[in-house]
C-alpha cells in the first residue's frame, strides 16, 4: 500500500495479471488448479497438455511442460537432438532442469492477451505431439 491506503502500482498490476489468467484459462475451457500465488497447472491430456505450469512472476508469463527424464545413456546425443528441435520452433525453447527435459515459452507480462496466451498453450501442445516421437527413443526404460 501507498501512504495514502491505495494499493501500489506492483499489488494492482500482479491483481490484474493474475484475473487475466484465470480468466483465459476458464474462457478456454481448460481443466486447472491454481496451486499457489502465481502458478497454476493446466490438466488437458486429451489437449497434448497434461501438466503444464503457467507461472506468472514479474515482469514474465511463463508456460511450461516436462516433456520426458533426460536419459542415462545418449545423453550427448539426446541433448544434439533438443537443439535440433529447437530450431524447428516458432514458439518457446527446450531446457533442461534438473534430470528433465522441459519445453517452456516465456513473455514479457505485458504481451499477456488471450491471442498470445492460447497461442502459446498451442504451440506447446503442437510441439509434444511432434517431437516426442523423435525424443522417445531416448526414454530410460
Amino acid at each position: 500500500m501507498t501512504p495514502g491506503g491505495v494499493p501500489s502500482p506492483e499489488r494492482i498490476t500482479y491483481a490484474m495479471i493474475h484475473e487475466k489468467i484465470e480468466h483465459y484459462l476458464t474462457h478456454l475451457a481448460l481443466n486447472y488448479n491454481a496451486v499457489e500465488r502465481g502458478v497454476w497447472v493446466i490438466q488437458e491430456p486429451d489437449k497434448g497438455l497434461a501438466q503444464v505450469f503457467v507461472t506468472c512472476v514479474s515482469p514474465a508469463v511463463s508456460i511450461r511442460t516436462k516433456l520426458m527424464d533426460v536419459p542415462d545413456k545418449e545423453y550427448a546425443a539426446f541433448c544434439e537432438e533438443l537443439l535440433r528441435l529447437n530450431l524447428e520452433l516458432l514458439r518457446g525453447a527446450y531446457a533442461l532442469e534438473e534430470n528433465n527435459a522441459v519445453l517452456v515459452d516465456s513473455f514479457p507480462e505485458d504481451e499477456l492477451n488471450l491471442e498470445r496466451f492460447q497461442s502459446s498453450l498451442d504451440a506447446i501442445g503442437l510441439t509434444i505431439s511432434e517431437h516426442y516421437p523423435r525424443l522417445s527413443r531416448f526414454s530410460r526404460s
